[in-house]
């Protein structure tokens, strides 16, 4: 441990509602650790927060659903709390570890420890806050972040969704080179039937032509003058679109070079799905649609926990539930859109209600669309295909 020397800005908040415990816990981490606050007052949590912006934030509350709730009322008061890079502990006694490791697994924490009794666990937290701290020097070091690597990846699938395009844009131009070829023909031959159909027919009183020559001089100037030319200038607009494509099929090439030879590669890793529901069985009915798609499908049994998932996962689409107990749908929908670097992710929302006022504030909040529960296999499978491609 003496080989970790903590930073200027590794400021570590601990927040309780046990003065007795905040002088334990600080106590504790003080021999390690330089810049220790305490938030005690639940009314003050959210200020406390935002005025220590720490880079761990340590939960000491005697009981696990007591350190719950209180995450849960920064996530639906702060609305920084998500844009900050922070690791959370949370300490817990010793008939919790099973339930804190479950809460750590779903990544609504980042660490537990069990502390209580405090003096035989001390060292333990003080390791767990090492950690922490290292952990955000690497992903402030790292030269991609997560919002770089999806950006690469969506790079990646831009470059497929070209080079498809570059080649129906070849067999487009091919097609209607040979349909003008075409037109052309039919267009000579429908003339020339027609030329003939009148000198051959004199019937109605036509009267006879006589000098046949000078009497299709009209039709074989209007061949000549007008309609050849016409049908030939479409053929020459059609070049330089082809040497356009071509030409931006090369600059393609030129770039993805570039990218390669400076070792920027795309992470093979799965689309990420996020579901955001707090009704377990309708998080079981998602998983079983997309057990077989090629999705990372990761899952929030609320608001507060999908926007403490958001600050260290980007997922490629959110399934957001419009009724929740904590932060709504809705209100968790507002927070992504006003916060830049969430506002992107399309979020698209399940809802039991079809009422037409509720479908339209969720698109008037910005959502990408919405699914009506019970889910219909089919639409909901299509929708999901076609937003993770977004």
């Amino acid at each position: 441990m003496g080989s970790f020397k903590a930073g200027r800005n590794d400021k570590i908040l601990v927040a309780t509602d046990t003065a007795a415990d905040a002088a334990a816990v600080r106590s504790v981490l003080e021999v390690e650790f330089s810049h220790v606050a305490v938030s005690l007052l639940e009314a003050k949590g959210v200020d406390d927060f935002a005025q220590c912006q720490p880079g761990v934030l340590i939960l000491a509350f005697q009981r696990l659903d007591r350190a719950q709730a209180y995450y849960r009322m920064l996530y639906q008061l702060g609305q920084r709390v998500p844009t900050l890079n922070y690791r959370t502990i949370v300490l817990c006694q010793q008939d919790e570890q099973e339930e804190a490791c479950e809460l750590c697994r779903r990544e609504v924490f980042d660490d537990f420890v069990h502390f209580w009794p405090v003096v035989p666990h001390a060292p333990q937290l003080t390791k767990a806050v090492i950690h922490a701290l290292r952990d955000i020097h690497r992903t402030q070091n790292v030269v991609f972040t997560v919002e770089m690597a999806d950006l690469v990846r969506r790079i990646s699938a831009l470059e497929g969704f070209l080079r498809q395009y570059i080649d129906r844009g070849f067999e487009r131009i091919e097609a209607a080179r040979n349909i003008l070829a075409s037109a052309t023909m039919e267009i000579d031959m429908a003339i020339d039937t027609c030329s003939k159909k009148m000198l051959e027919d004199k019937r109605g009183g036509m009267p006879e032509i006589k000098n046949q020559a000078q009497w299709l001089l009209p039709i074989t100037q209007l061949q000549t003058q007008f309609i050849h030319p016409g049908l030939q200038s479409l053929i020459h607009e059609i070049f330089p679109l082809k040497q356009w494509m071509e030409n931006l099929q090369v600059q393609l090439a030129e770039h993805l070079a570039i990218l390669h030879t400076r070792g920027i590669c795309v992470p093979q890793t799965l689309p990420i799905v996020l579901e955001v529901d707090d009704n377990a069985f309708d998080r079981k009915v998602v998983k079983q649609l997309l057990a077989f798609e090629y999705y990372d499908l990761i899952f929030a049994a609320s608001g507060a926990e999908a926007l403490g998932i958001l600050r260290k996962k980007r997922p490629d689409l959110i399934l957001m539930d419009v009724n929740m107990p904590d932060i709504n749908g809705l209100e968790t929908l507002s927070r992504l859109k006003a916060t830049p670097r969430f506002a992107n992710i399309p979020v698209m929302m399940l809802t039991g209600q079809r009422d037409k006022d509720v479908v339209l504030d969720c698109l008037r909040k910005g959502a990408i669309d919405f699914v009506v529960k019970p889910l219909d296999p089919d639409i909901f499978l299509k929708k999901v295909t076609k937003y993770v491609m977004v």
